[in-house]
């Protein structure tokens, strides 16, 4: 059983009254997917919301925490943020994130250890590395192999933004099947 599809917003223009929309949303890749079902009872135009992207940030650091989350969170970006690998962890195993900032230097677990335990549990999760350290060379390697990319800090934050709307961007879900049927009054 796959994990939650990444959300975001669907807007539905001119939709017939009295109808439901059952649409299968679908990660590139996946074997399977989740319907949902939008009312449009009233409005000619609707706004249904049936999926948000959702970004994970790793970092020891509070005011870089408080400041990506600031940055990057959106009406269709949902932001989670995490001081410990521990905890960090538990997150990506318990729900499904489109993107990740993890720092390599944590106090609790390496950055580069836990970015192979995400590949394992959440493989579609899409990993920025980023540090102000210096880094070995078989961190680059583990780094260059597994990571959507590496920053360094201090990084320029609409760099950092239009960097996150890219990789967000590259896999949205496709709608695979739409179908219209009536509601019963």
């Amino acid at each position: 059983m796959g994990k939650p599809i990444p959300e975001k917003i669907v807007d539905i223009l001119n939709v017939m009254p009295h109808k439901v929309h059952t649409c299968v949303f679908m990660d590139a890749g996946s074997t399977c997917g989740r319907a949902v079902q939008l009312s449009s009872r009233c409005s000619r135009k609707t706004r249904f919301l049936a999926a948000m992207k959702k970004i994970l940030i790793v970092d020891d650091q509070q005011l870089l925490l408080y400041g990506l989350k600031k940055a990057l969170k959106t009406e269709t970006t949902e932001v989670t943020t995490t001081e410990t690998g521990k905890v960090a962890l538990t997150e990506i195993a318990s729900s499904s994130y489109d993107l990740c900032f993890l720092d390599i230097f944590l106090p609790d677990i390496s950055g580069v250890d836990l970015l192979n335990r995400f590949k394992e549990l959440s493989p579609a999760t899409k990993v920025i590395m980023m540090t102000a350290g210096i880094i070995t060379d078989s961190m680059k390697e583990n780094i260059e192999k597994n990571a959507y990319m590496f920053i360094t800090k201090p990084f320029d934050i609409l760099q950092v933004k239009m960097l996150a709307k890219r990789a967000l961007e590259l896999s949205p879900p496709a709608i695979l099947n739409c179908n219209f049927q009536l509601i019963p009054e």
